[in-house]
């Protein structure tokens, strides 16, 4: 049991897992930001001297450690040379959205594999036409080695 649910919280309703994708969300954005300096080969002292911030101040930033204003998250991209967008959506749209991707990718696997049964029942329909039109044995082994390629 999660300890939000032994304090009472229902975490399968709509305002918690809203409230989690939203905190979630942020720690994804500034896990990012730091990602992309890292790669960079940038210090937090540099990033520091850019925004006129002290790097424990940082530090503190990269580690989830202090609720950020928006300026705070903007100096830091523009000192790492980083570009931020916004997605803004009712919550309950986005629930709809992921229920209709799976649906979609379950439609594509449920296709894929009715393409490969029909590429094999026409393949093994091509090895039954060889057998019978008297190809030597051997030709209808070598034709056997082939697997179908699905598209």
């Amino acid at each position: 049991m999660d300890y939000l649910d032994e304090l009472g919280f229902d975490t399968d309703a709509a305002p918690y897992r809203l409230a989690k994708e939203l905190v979630d969300s942020d720690y994804e954005l500034i896990d990012a930001l730091v990602r992309i300096r890292k790669e960079s080969g940038m210090t937090l002292s540099d990033v520091a001297k850019k925004t006129g911030s002290d790097a424990a101040s940082l530090s503190r930033f990269e580690r989830h450690m202090r609720d950020p204003h928006l300026s705070t998250i903007r100096a830091y991209a523009h000192a790492i040379g980083a570009q931020i967008t916004h997605t803004v959506a009712p919550f309950h749209l986005k629930e709809v959205e992921a229920d209709a991707v799976q649906i979609a990718l379950e439609n594509q696997i449920a296709e894929h594999a009715v393409s490969t049964v029909q590429s094999q029942a026409v393949w093994d329909s091509v090895l039954r036409g060889l057998s019978e039109s008297g190809i030597g044995t051997s030709d209808a082994d070598m034709a056997a080695q082939w697997e179908p390629v699905d598209a």
